[in-house]
């Protein structure tokens, strides 16, 4: 089946639409690249539409030329068939470093073009390889486009630490303050009599309580 037999047969089975299938190569070597909408159209039509089933399972995440190295199985299952098949992903075979989201994406579309029987045609998809880039794209763009996704990945946590700083900062000074404010409560409630404490005079008998001339208070268990 040639490449263009196969893209008929891609948009009438599965409603794909012509801009999201490219070749790359030449000959015998051509290979055929869907990309992720019409990957998105292949899923929805095979378990949407028709009930299979798909499991992600990690198999191993290890430690990789100093970066991690991820490992999927994936399953499919309808009525008693079963499609496996795995994926991996490292710094040598991806632009992003988000490996584990990679890793899954390529199991799972290696296992829907299993499932639909389009392997066989060396039919593949665009997140499978970082080789596989759409000629109007090419690999110089890509690679820019993974540069600033790096870039803004490094702003980002150098801008989430500078928040955290500052949110430590500014509730080291709100407790400082609250400290402050409670000391100062404290002591305008302080009893008086205590140390310090002003003395009352005594009162003359001719004089009220006050101390000024008049008569005096006449209190129980006091003689007048």
């Amino acid at each position: 089946m040639n490449y263009e037999q196969l893209t008929a047969k891609l948009i009438k089975d599965f409603g794909i639409n012509s801009d999201q299938i490219y070749k790359l190569g030449k000959g015998f070597d051509t290979i055929t690249v869907i990309r992720k909408v019409g990957m998105d159209q292949i899923e929805e039509r095979l378990i949407v539409e028709n009930g299979w089933e798909i499991k992600l399972k990690h198999m191993f995440a290890q430690p990789y030329k100093g970066r991690a190295y991820v490992g999927v199985l994936a399953i499919g299952k309808k009525d008693g068939i079963r499609f496996e098949t795995t994926a991996g992903a490292n710094p040598d075979n991806s632009l992003f470093h988000n490996y584990l989201e990679m890793a899954e994406k390529r199991a799972k579309h290696r296992l829907l073009l299993k499932i639909a029987g389009l392997s066989k045609y060396k039919v593949h998809s665009e997140a499978e390889s970082k080789d596989f880039v759409p000629p109007d794209i090419g690999h110089q763009k890509a690679e820019a486009v993974a540069r600033e996704a790096e870039k803004w990945t490094d702003d980002t946590k150098k801008f989430d630490k500078k928040n955290v700083d500052m949110s430590i900062k500014a509730m080291t000074e709100k407790l400082r303050q609250i400290e402050k404010d409670l000391d100062n409560e404290t002591k305008k409630k302080e009893p008086v009599g205590k140390v310090g404490a002003r003395k009352r005079r005594p009162v003359d008998p001719g004089t009220n309580d006050t101390g000024k001339p008049g008569k005096p208070s006449k209190r129980p268990g006091r003689s007048v």
